[in-house]
Protein backbone atom coordinates (compact mmCIF):
# COMPACT_ATOMS: atom_id res chain seq x y z
CA UNK A 1 0.00 0.00 0.00
CA UNK A 2 1.17 3.21 -0.84
CA UNK A 3 0.26 6.66 1.05
CA UNK A 4 0.45 10.03 -1.56
CA UNK A 5 0.77 13.69 0.92
CA UNK A 6 -1.11 15.83 -1.68
CA UNK A 7 -1.97 19.84 -1.97
CA UNK A 8 -4.56 21.36 -4.44
CA UNK A 9 -5.48 25.15 -4.58
CA UNK A 10 -8.84 26.26 -2.57
CA UNK A 11 -9.85 27.71 -5.67
CA UNK A 12 -10.51 24.31 -6.86
CA UNK A 13 -13.38 23.47 -4.26
CA UNK A 14 -15.29 26.70 -5.80
CA UNK A 15 -15.16 24.77 -9.26
CA UNK A 16 -16.61 22.30 -8.15
CA UNK A 17 -19.33 24.18 -7.06
CA UNK A 18 -19.41 25.11 -3.75
CA UNK A 19 -19.48 28.25 -1.71
CA UNK A 20 -16.52 30.46 -0.46
CA UNK A 21 -15.71 29.21 3.02
CA UNK A 22 -13.13 31.75 3.66
CA UNK A 23 -15.52 34.95 3.42
CA UNK A 24 -16.41 33.66 7.21
CA UNK A 25 -13.32 31.21 8.15
CA UNK A 26 -9.91 31.69 8.00
CA UNK A 27 -9.23 28.04 8.35
CA UNK A 28 -10.37 24.15 8.49
CA UNK A 29 -8.91 21.31 9.59
CA UNK A 30 -10.75 17.60 9.69
CA UNK A 31 -9.60 15.84 12.61
CA UNK A 32 -10.67 12.81 12.22
CA UNK A 33 -13.29 10.76 10.18
CA UNK A 34 -15.67 8.06 12.11
CA UNK A 35 -17.91 6.08 9.45
CA UNK A 36 -21.65 6.19 10.37
CA UNK A 37 -23.21 3.78 7.27
CA UNK A 38 -22.57 4.16 3.58
CA UNK A 39 -24.06 7.74 3.02
CA UNK A 40 -23.13 9.25 6.60
CA UNK A 41 -20.54 9.82 9.07
CA UNK A 42 -18.96 12.02 11.73
CA UNK A 43 -16.47 14.10 11.27
CA UNK A 44 -14.03 16.17 13.66
CA UNK A 45 -13.50 19.64 12.94
CA UNK A 46 -11.51 22.44 14.36
CA UNK A 47 -12.06 26.25 12.91
CA UNK A 48 -11.38 29.29 12.98
CA UNK A 49 -13.51 32.25 12.34
CA UNK A 50 -13.25 35.12 10.91
CA UNK A 51 -14.11 37.71 13.84
CA UNK A 52 -17.85 38.43 14.15
CA UNK A 53 -18.74 35.25 12.23
CA UNK A 54 -18.61 32.36 15.42
CA UNK A 55 -21.99 33.75 16.66
CA UNK A 56 -23.79 32.48 14.39
CA UNK A 57 -22.21 29.33 14.08
CA UNK A 58 -25.39 27.28 13.78
CA UNK A 59 -26.35 28.67 10.67
CA UNK A 60 -22.62 28.74 9.25
CA UNK A 61 -22.17 24.89 9.89
CA UNK A 62 -25.78 24.12 8.17
CA UNK A 63 -25.23 26.47 5.26
CA UNK A 64 -21.22 25.31 4.71
CA UNK A 65 -20.75 22.24 6.09
CA UNK A 66 -24.34 20.61 5.70
CA UNK A 67 -24.26 19.85 9.53
CA UNK A 68 -27.47 17.31 10.16
CA UNK A 69 -26.26 17.36 13.61
CA UNK A 70 -23.13 18.87 15.30
CA UNK A 71 -22.45 19.45 19.14
CA UNK A 72 -19.43 21.71 20.13
CA UNK A 73 -17.05 20.46 22.02
CA UNK A 74 -14.27 23.36 22.82
CA UNK A 75 -14.76 27.14 21.78
CA UNK A 76 -11.22 29.23 22.23
CA UNK A 77 -11.69 33.14 20.94
CA UNK A 78 -12.33 32.42 17.45
CA UNK A 79 -11.60 28.58 17.11
CA UNK A 80 -14.23 26.08 17.46
CA UNK A 81 -13.86 22.10 18.06
CA UNK A 82 -17.28 20.21 16.66
CA UNK A 83 -18.16 17.17 16.33
CA UNK A 84 -20.98 17.21 13.14
CA UNK A 85 -22.64 14.43 11.22
CA UNK A 86 -22.38 14.81 7.58
CA UNK A 87 -23.37 13.04 4.42
CA UNK A 88 -20.78 12.21 2.01
CA UNK A 89 -22.60 13.64 -0.67
CA UNK A 90 -22.70 17.16 0.79
CA UNK A 91 -19.78 20.11 1.33
CA UNK A 92 -16.64 19.48 -0.06
CA UNK A 93 -16.80 15.55 0.84
CA UNK A 94 -17.89 14.86 -3.15
CA UNK A 95 -14.66 16.12 -4.50
CA UNK A 96 -12.30 14.37 -1.93
CA UNK A 97 -14.30 11.31 -1.95
CA UNK A 98 -14.53 11.14 -5.55
CA UNK A 99 -11.62 8.81 -6.78
CA UNK A 100 -10.28 5.13 -5.80
CA UNK A 101 -8.91 5.75 -3.01
CA UNK A 102 -9.63 6.47 0.88
CA UNK A 103 -9.00 9.62 3.07
CA UNK A 104 -6.56 9.60 5.82
CA UNK A 105 -7.02 12.73 8.16
CA UNK A 106 -6.14 15.50 9.29
CA UNK A 107 -7.36 17.60 5.77
CA UNK A 108 -6.58 20.76 6.35
CA UNK A 109 -8.02 23.93 4.39
CA UNK A 110 -6.84 27.73 4.30
CA UNK A 111 -7.86 30.42 1.66
CA UNK A 112 -4.84 29.09 -0.28
CA UNK A 113 -4.80 25.44 -0.23
CA UNK A 114 -5.96 22.03 0.80
CA UNK A 115 -3.76 19.42 2.10
CA UNK A 116 -4.85 15.90 2.40
CA UNK A 117 -3.16 12.10 2.03
CA UNK A 118 -4.47 9.44 0.76
CA UNK A 119 -3.78 5.55 0.62
CA UNK A 120 -4.05 3.51 -2.45
CA UNK A 121 -4.89 -0.46 -1.94
CA UNK A 122 -1.92 -1.65 -4.07
CA UNK A 123 1.01 -0.18 -5.84
CA UNK A 124 -0.80 -0.84 -9.25
CA UNK A 125 -3.45 1.47 -8.90
CA UNK A 126 -0.70 4.25 -8.51
CA UNK A 127 -1.32 5.41 -11.88
CA UNK A 128 -5.17 5.08 -11.90
CA UNK A 129 -5.28 7.38 -8.77
CA UNK A 130 -2.91 9.70 -10.15
CA UNK A 131 -4.81 10.01 -13.41
CA UNK A 132 -7.72 10.70 -11.16
CA UNK A 133 -6.23 12.97 -9.25
CA UNK A 134 -6.16 15.21 -12.98
CA UNK A 135 -9.64 16.59 -12.14
CA UNK A 136 -8.13 18.70 -9.46
CA UNK A 137 -6.47 21.96 -11.31
CA UNK A 138 -2.60 22.79 -10.49
CA UNK A 139 -2.26 19.51 -7.58
CA UNK A 140 0.89 18.84 -6.64
CA UNK A 141 1.70 15.02 -4.70
CA UNK A 142 4.21 16.31 -1.90
CA UNK A 143 5.80 12.38 -1.49
CA UNK A 144 4.19 9.04 -2.12
CA UNK A 145 5.32 6.98 0.60
CA UNK A 146 4.68 3.13 1.68
CA UNK A 147 2.27 2.21 4.65
CA UNK A 148 5.63 0.85 7.03
CA UNK A 149 7.19 4.05 6.36
CA UNK A 150 4.31 5.62 8.54
CA UNK A 151 4.85 6.20 12.54
CA UNK A 152 2.04 4.37 15.17
CA UNK A 153 0.62 7.40 15.40
CA UNK A 154 -2.04 9.06 12.70
CA UNK A 155 -0.16 10.52 9.90
CA UNK A 156 -0.01 13.95 9.39
CA UNK A 157 -0.93 15.89 6.05
CA UNK A 158 1.15 18.83 6.61
CA UNK A 159 3.50 20.50 9.88
CA UNK A 160 1.89 21.38 13.26
CA UNK A 161 2.11 24.87 12.75
CA UNK A 162 0.16 27.75 15.29
CA UNK A 163 -2.59 29.74 14.11
CA UNK A 164 0.09 32.50 13.88
CA UNK A 165 2.82 31.14 12.40
CA UNK A 166 0.63 29.63 9.75
CA UNK A 167 -0.71 33.03 9.13
CA UNK A 168 2.49 34.78 9.37
CA UNK A 169 4.03 32.06 6.64
CA UNK A 170 1.00 32.13 4.47
CA UNK A 171 1.23 35.90 4.07
CA UNK A 172 4.92 36.18 3.77
CA UNK A 173 4.84 33.19 1.21
CA UNK A 174 2.16 35.07 -1.19
CA UNK A 175 4.17 38.52 -0.88
CA UNK A 176 7.35 36.81 -1.83
CA UNK A 177 9.44 37.11 1.62
CA UNK A 178 10.85 34.25 0.66
CA UNK A 179 11.81 35.01 -3.01
CA UNK A 180 15.63 36.28 -3.72
CA UNK A 181 15.76 39.10 -3.47
CA UNK A 182 13.24 39.51 -1.00
CA UNK A 183 9.75 41.38 -2.14
CA UNK A 184 8.43 42.08 1.19
CA UNK A 185 10.52 43.02 4.30
CA UNK A 186 10.25 41.58 8.04
CA UNK A 187 9.01 44.92 8.88
CA UNK A 188 6.30 45.41 6.46
CA UNK A 189 4.77 41.61 8.20
CA UNK A 190 5.07 42.96 11.62
CA UNK A 191 3.66 46.14 10.44
CA UNK A 192 0.74 43.75 8.73
CA UNK A 193 -0.04 41.67 11.67
CA UNK A 194 0.72 44.23 14.43
CA UNK A 195 3.58 42.70 16.06
CA UNK A 196 7.74 43.33 16.28
CA UNK A 197 9.76 42.47 13.35
CA UNK A 198 11.76 40.38 16.08
CA UNK A 199 8.20 38.06 16.71
CA UNK A 200 8.16 37.59 12.78
CA UNK A 201 11.36 36.10 12.63
CA UNK A 202 10.56 33.72 15.64
CA UNK A 203 6.87 32.46 14.17
CA UNK A 204 8.88 31.97 11.14
CA UNK A 205 11.90 30.12 12.34
CA UNK A 206 9.38 28.04 14.50
CA UNK A 207 7.42 27.06 11.39
CA UNK A 208 10.73 26.27 8.90
CA UNK A 209 11.98 24.15 11.99
CA UNK A 210 8.48 22.41 12.58
CA UNK A 211 8.70 22.08 9.12
CA UNK A 212 11.88 20.58 8.76
CA UNK A 213 11.56 18.07 11.39
CA UNK A 214 8.22 16.92 9.65
CA UNK A 215 9.92 16.44 5.96
CA UNK A 216 13.10 15.08 6.95
CA UNK A 217 12.06 14.00 10.75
Amino acid sequence: MRVLKITIPTKTLEDFGLPDYFKSMDFIEVLQIYQYDRNNFFALHKILFKPGMIDALDQQLKEFFHAQTFQVLETRGNEVLCIMKQRNTAGFWPALLSGSWALIPPITIDSELVLFSVIAKEDAKLNIILNQLKMFKSIKVLAISKVDEMTSSTPSAMPRLTNRQREILAFATRHGYFEMPKQVSTKQIADNFDISPSAVINHVQKAEKAIMKFLFG
